[in-house]
């Protein structure tokens, strides 16, 4: 169970954390 939730968590911040280190 929270293992999807925690997958698509840090999905999420690692696709904002790559596009703040690119800018």
């Amino acid at each position: 169970m929270t293992s999807l939730w925690y997958q698509q968590t840090i999905h999420f911040y690692a696709e904002i954390f790559v596009q703040q280190m690119r800018d």
